[in-house]
């Protein structure tokens, strides 16, 4: 399918999803706060929330005391569940295709649980770069290992929706265009991949 058509299969699938997203997608908090841990955002930062969802990551990155956090995702619902469950000055939640977005100045961009659903690689490196500072940091993050992920992400629809995570170090082939890898981390427990702008 093309990439216009790929996009409105996913705003699909996760609008039908919105609903019950919470219940059926669990994350561990501190997993969450070690990803913050090591993005170490300077206070008064902006910050990208991409594909946040129905906002898994707001709680962490809000506590980082950021100037402004922009949270996105390309499903309307998703975002209507994340603003029933946070209000914040220093918060927005748009629904909006990632590659529409069209704001730059950003300090930190975060794709977490949500990089299998990028197929276009190189196009998110580019545009990722595009939204940071010079000296930005980029950070693709799951709180689970990616053999995890590849097996929740194998059948049904979800299946041609997402793309298998590849061990991380290969996964930063792409980035090293852009950015300059100093976080690589694929265990059992986590998977990082993260930098920052050249």
């Amino acid at each position: 399918m093309n990439a216009q058509q790929y996009a409105k299969q996913t705003r699909q699938y996760f609008d039908n999803l919105a609903p019950i997203w919470d219940s059926i997608c669990q994350h561990d908090k501190n997993k969450l706060q070690l990803l913050i841990d090591l993005a170490a955002p300077a206070p008064d930062s902006r910050m990208l929330d991409i594909g946040c969802g129905a906002g898994v990551m707001i709680e962490q990155l809000l506590s980082a005391n950021p100037r402004e956090l922009l949270s996105l995702d390309i499903s309307p619902l998703m975002i209507e569940q994340a603003k029933r469950k946070y209000c914040d000055p220093r918060l927005r939640l748009i629904s909006k295709d990632f590659f529409d977005l069209e704001e730059e100045g950003f300090d930190l961009a975060i794709l977490y649980s949500v990089y299998p659903h990028f197929p276009l690689k190189k196009q998110l490196v580019r545009h990722t770069a595009h939204c940071l500072v010079n000296g930005g940091r980029f950070m693709v993050a799951h709180s689970e290992n990616r053999q995890i992920i590849n097996t929740r992400h194998q059948n049904g629809m979800v299946a041609q929706l997402s793309l298998p995570l590849k061990e991380a170090k290969e996964e930063a082939k792409i980035w090293q265009t852009c950015f300059e890898i100093d976080i690589l981390i694929d265990t059992p427990q986590l998977y990082v991949i993260s930098g920052w702008r050249i």
